[in-house]
């Protein structure tokens, strides 16, 4: 009984963790488009210029 209750801690914890560490990749990700957005527009301006 024990045993089983042990598991099934660690797995609701595992999954607490997953979201957490979701919600920072989402942001991450986010980020870095942002960032890739600005420095191809920085680069197509100052070639074009």
């Amino acid at each position: 009984m024990s045993i089983k209750w042990s598991i099934g801690t660690q797995i609701s914890s595992a999954m607490m963790c997953f979201h957490i560490h979701f919600g920072d990749y989402l942001v991450i990700l986010y980020s870095v488009r942002i960032v890739k957005t600005v420095a191809i527009n920085l680069l197509t301006s100052t070639d074009l210029s």
